[in-house]
This record gives C-alpha cells, sequence and structure tokens, in this order.
C-alpha cells in the first residue's frame, strides 16, 4: 500500500492544495485502496444474498417474483417499507416451464 509521508508544512497546512503533488497522489491512492477494499466487501455480500434468493426463485419455476417487507427495522433504527422485484433479463413465456408466472411473496 502506498505510504503518506508528509513535511511538517504539509501537516500544519489547512488544504491538500498547498501540499507536493506527489504526496496528494500518494493520499488519494492510499484512499482508492481503502474504497475498494470497503466496495469490495459489500458487493460481494450483496451478490451472495441476491445469488442466494435467486436461486430461491429459479426453484419456484416462476417469471417474476415480488417480495414486500414492511415496517423494517435494522439496528434499532426503522427504514421504512421495502418491495423487491426480481424478473429475469430477456424473459418470455417459454422461461420457467409449464408454471412460468409471478410469485409474490
Amino acid at each position: 500500500m502506498a505510504e503518506l509521508k508528509l513535511t511538517e508544512d504539509e501537516k500544519e497546512s489547512t488544504s491538500i492544495l498547498n501540499w507536493d503533488e506527489k504526496s496528494i497522489g500518494k493520499l488519494v491512492k492510499k484512499k482508492a485502496i481503502e474504497n475498494e477494499d470497503y466496495i469490495g466487501k459489500t458487493t460481494a455480500s450483496r451478490k451472495a444474498a441476491l445469488l442466494l434468493l435467486m436461486s430461491e426463485i429459479v426453484d419456484d419455476d416462476v417469471q417474476k417474483a415480488v417480495m414486500e417487507v414492511d415496517d423494517v427495522t435494522i439496528d434499532g433504527e426503522s427504514i421504512g417499507d421495502w418491495r423487491i422485484v426480481f424478473t429475469r433479463k430477456g424473459s418470455s413465456p417459454d422461461i420457467g416451464g409449464e408454471g412460468g408466472g409471478d410469485l409474490v411473496a
């Protein structure tokens, strides 16, 4: 990872616009690495959750699934009512076998 070493003047500066270009570049690289790691973890968790839900939907032999949850609270904070809609891209009446209808959960 990029190591950020600042001069005394840079440490005392109230604006990174007063830093030299090399130090600004190191800061940008350090922050980009931190953000990519955070985004990577978040993306992996969401994708895993979506794949789990999609595997359940495919097993139900439907074209579309609508899931609704009301009065959701996470960590003591009310975040409202939610509706999640899953639709297979390019779906046609043939996808999903004989049933191929909709699922509302």
